[in-house]
């Protein structure tokens, strides 16, 4: 299939870069082959930590954004994209990471503008739903993580402010392994006979987890939904209320509110509002939790899936020419900084280690 610029309406096809695949403007989606990768690549990426494969007991050190650069560049050919390609990628990497992932794109020959995906979230939410206050958190609800960025100049061109830039390293996945821990308890207690310690359970918990994540976006809609756990052993069918996920959510919720505590305590600018993006921000019990807790209005685009790569179309600078040679025009963003692994100098602003939750 070939992805025209045309199928935008603008000369230029957006593109959403995650940990898990593409999201182009198109409406198009292609995923990334779930072994070709760790679940951490996009934080190791912005600590400069490699990957090390292990392939028939041979280990492989491989530079965790040339590896994302593969997956990306794969993806992008395989759909047989045009250019000008304006591709969203995580608004609290730092720049120079940033840089790094440009050059090694126009290394496999796929020549990019990247923009912030936070930046792109609010212009694509304000060009199809309403205007958003002068500054605005920006926190990105994802399968493997939690981000906050916060965004000033929203009435003319978005900006990503330097710091706070905030990222925490658990997503849906995590709420999905805690939906399916529930969902076992009750069968337990039902009498259900579940050995958790079976190899065959364990191999049978992938599509149970995907189960979980169906009914996690069910309860986002509906009061009540239904569920039997295709788990060996289970034998009932369990009847849920969203009340139950929303209680499970609780400790996620409570430390995406200590998120825009922060963010909210250490921002030059004053925050005027969250916009929500990523496939979590459907669930009601966020947006109703952060308005009540915090006073600001939360804001969640219609289109989750599409806002920021349609938004990256209006931050892209518009048609250059295409860089030739190793000394592409690519290289000319890329800042000095520290290498790989050592310490950077305080107040970089680049990030040395992966934790549960640290500031870019």
């Amino acid at each position: 299939m070939t992805i025209s610029a045309g199928a935008t309406g603008a000369g230029i096809i957006g593109i959403e870069a995650g940990a898990t695949g593409l999201e182009f403007s198109s409406g198009e989606r292609v995923d990334f082959d779930p072994a070709g990768a760790p679940a951490d690549l996009l934080q190791r990426i912005a600590d400069g930590v490699p990957y090390v494969r292990v392939v028939d007991g041979t280990s492989e050190v491989i530079e965790s954004v040339g590896l994302y650069a593969s997956m990306v560049a794969e993806a992008i050919r395989g759909r047989g994209v045009a250019e000008p390609v304006a591709l969203a990628v995580p608004g609290w990497w730092p720049p120079q990471v940033v840089a790094e992932l440009a050059n090694a794109l126009a290394g496999l020959g796929v020549y990019a503008d990247l923009v912030n995906d936070a930046e792109a979230a609010v212009a694509g939410y304000q060009a199809s739903i309403e205007p958003l206050p002068d500054t605005v958190a920006v926190v990105s609800l994802r399968s493997r993580l939690t981000s906050l960025v916060v965004v000033r100049d929203c009435a003319t061109r978005p900006r990503a402010v330097p710091s706070p830039r905030l990222v925490s390293s658990e997503g849906g996945e995590h709420l999905d392994a805690a939906v399916l821990q529930h969902l076992v308890r009750g069968l337990t207690d039902l009498g259900d006979e579940i050995d958790v310690t079976s190899s065959e359970t364990l191999r049978a918990a992938r599509e149970a987890l995907e189960q979980c994540r169906n009914l996690r976006e069910t309860l986002s809609r509906s009061a009540m939904a239904s569920v039997q756990p295709r788990l060996p052993g289970a034998e009932r069918k369990l009847l849920l209320v969203r009340s139950e996920l929303d209680e499970l959510a609780d400790p996620w919720l409570e430390a995406i509110l200590r998120m825009l505590r922060t963010a909210i305590e250490q921002s030059d600018e004053e925050i005027g509002a969250v916009l929500l993006t990523g496939g979590l921000a459907v669930m009601p019990v966020i947006s109703q939790r952060l308005s009540a807790d915090l006073g600001l209005a939360v804001h969640v685009p219609d289109d989750l899936r599409l806002t920021a790569a349609r938004g990256a179309i209006s931050l892209h600078p518009g048609p250059r020419r295409r860089p030739s040679g190793l000394r592409s025009w690519w290289h000319k963003l890329r800042p000095p900084h520290s290498a790989h692994g050592a310490e950077a100098p305080p107040g970089s602003g680049i990030p040395t280690r992966a934790s549960a939750l640290v500031q870019r």
